[in-house]
């Protein structure tokens, strides 16, 4: 029984960080619904933001990982290099079955 509370008011202080997150998202214009993590993933995948935020996390893959499709309409990915697209970074080695 004091292991089931024990996760019940684990899985309430997530999800208020989780909602926070989203919040300071929101402040700086990122989809109400997305985490910074999931934005800096899917928008700037590779890039030095990106890294930080895997490094902050102990997880080389921590934005990838928070990335939910189907909160966010936006599908495009940005790079560091200019290039835009909606599945993938169009480049000839991208290997596009993973999107």
């Amino acid at each position: 029984m004091l292991e089931s509370l024990f996760k019940k008011i684990k899985k309430y202080f997530f999800n208020i960080l989780v909602g926070l997150d989203q919040f300071v998202g929101t402040l700086f214009g990122i989809n109400a619904d997305e985490t910074i993590s999931s934005y800096v993933g899917r928008k700037y995948p590779g890039s030095y933001r990106e890294k930080i935020i895997n490094f902050l996390f102990n997880d080389p893959t921590h934005c990838q990982k928070s990335i939910e499709w189907g909160e966010t309409n936006d599908t495009t990915t940005e790079y560091d290099d200019g290039c835009s697209c909606s599945c993938c970074c169009g480049k000839p080695d991208c290997d596009t079955s993973t999107y």
